[in-house]
């Protein structure tokens, strides 16, 4: 939950006063749960892209955990996270060559936090502000269309630049559970070594701010390299998908 309700207040706007940038554009996009990351980054590259104004654009996320949820299936762990991604156009390297996004709004309710005005007048424990899972609409309907999705949104990212899934060099993937993440790898037929999965062990889940950690970390380890083709792709409530390849 953020601090204040939305939408009468946005973190994008306590960000833009507390770093004094008054001439800057502040919003929030709150769709995408997981993949909030990739549908800001489809957003932020269509203005720098039609508007010559816009040469610099700060990313941010930041989640709390609400005390009752540090574990929900189908997902091991959940921690608190928060990166930063600044892009900065036309830079010549870390370039982002392709961004791809996928939605199923029937999927919008299996998981939420319920809010202010959903709250039960005899709730005592405060359950409003927690996540609520549709867990039997989440096996019936968001299992058997997962990996479709994920091909889906990746296929989509490597067309838009005339690449196939064999040219991509390394993938970061979030770090949701084991089980998914071999799902994940044999859907695709990948080795374990082509894809980042370290970060569940080291911290659990952290929401869209995997995708920024867990590739930071495969650089700083070595994984990938200058030149590299990297696919980041994730998955996330509301419910979307999306993928982005970055030529490191």
């Amino acid at each position: 939950p953020e601090e204040h309700i939305a939408p009468a207040w946005s973190a994008a706007g306590l960000v833009q006063h507390e770093l004094g940038a008054q001439g800057a554009f502040a919003t929030a996009v709150n769709t995408g749960g997981c993949a909030s990351y990739h549908t800001t980054l489809r957003v932020a590259c269509a203005m720098m892209v039609a508007s010559d104004r816009y040469q610099t654009a700060l990313l941010f996320a930041g989640d709390k955990v609400p005390a009752l949820n540090h574990t929900y299936y189908p997902i091991t762990v959940i921690c608190d996270g928060g990166s930063a991604v600044i892009l900065k156009k036309n830079f010549a390297q870390r370039q982002i060559l392709s961004v791809e996004v996928a939605t199923a709004g029937k999927l919008h309710d299996v998981w939420y936090i319920p809010g202010f005005h959903r709250r039960d007048p005899a709730d005592t424990q405060g359950k409003w502000l927690h996540m609520t899972a549709d867990i039997p609409k989440f096996n019936k309907e968001v299992i058997p269309i997962n990996l479709f999705m994920f091909r889906k949104v990746m296929k989509g990212a490597l067309a838009r630049i005339g690449k196939k899934q064999q040219d991509v060099n390394y993938y970061v993937y979030p770090t949701f559970s084991t089980w998914d993440q071999k799902a994940f790898l044999e859907a695709f037929m990948l080795p374990p070594e082509k894809v980042f999965t370290a970060g569940l062990q080291r911290h659990g889940h952290l929401q869209e701010t995997d995708m920024v950690l867990d590739y930071v970390d495969a650089v700083d380890e070595g994984h990938i390299k200058d030149g590299d083709l990297v696919m980041l792709t994730t998955n996330g409530a509301g419910f979307s998908w999306g993928a982005a390849l970055i030529q490191h």
